[in-house]
């Protein structure tokens, strides 16, 4: 071509053609790199996009797998702490009161209670006896006014009247002196108040 070119005298119009051939080679391999280049990228962007909104969905999905766990195990959970409550309460009912309830009134009948002292020891083993029924016994080594200040729980509600009980009988059992007859009724509140007592403990 180049000897025709100079044979014909064109050469400088086919040296321009060929540049010009070389240059849109050149343009048309850059174009095509950069928009292979675009696709790759857009391509990428797409594929991040699609892997983040499934990343979200799984994350959704396993919250609120999780939240449903929870709640479903916070019932479980619920109803077995429920159940062993009720279990601990009916053992608790079966055994508080057991020893109360060998305590008859010793108010009850034709003649009453007659002996102040005699009363008010009974009525202090029945107040200890509905403790120990509670799992609060008196300890051995404990005086009657430490084991009411001591404040077991069984008492609770109940602190003044067990004071006034723990008093007659360290009195009663101490002074060596007979109670007064006029001390019965105050026993015998003190007797219904202890079983209405128990009863609210139950």
């Amino acid at each position: 071509l180049s000897q025709m070119a100079r044979q014909t005298g064109m050469e400088p119009e086919a040296q321009n053609v060929m540049v010009l051939g070389a240059a849109a080679h050149d343009s048309f391999l850059e174009l095509f790199d950069r928009i292979m280049k675009f696709i790759f990228v857009f391509a990428g962007f797409c594929i991040a996009i699609v892997v983040c909104g499934l990343a979200w969905t799984a994350a959704l999905r396993l919250r609120d797998g999780l939240v449903e766990w929870r709640r479903l195990g916070g019932r479980s959970e619920a109803r077995w702490l429920t159940r062993i409550a009720r279990r601990r309460r009916k053992e608790a009912a079966d055994l508080m009161g057991t020893r109360l309830r060998a305590f008859r009134n010793p108010f009850a009948g034709p003649a009453g209670a007659r002996d102040g002292n005699e009363t008010v020891r009974y009525l202090w083993e029945a107040m200890t006896a509905w403790c120990a029924d509670a799992g609060c016994p008196c300890p051995p080594d404990q005086t009657p006014r430490e084991f009411v200040a001591g404040q077991p729980r069984p008492l609770a509600g109940f602190e003044a009247r067990a004071r006034f009980i723990a008093d007659l009988f360290t009195y009663s059992e101490f002074s060596g002196q007979p109670l007064p007859a006029s001390v019965m009724p105050e026993l015998e509140r003190f007797w219904t108040d202890l079983q209405a007592h128990a009863a609210r403990g139950l």
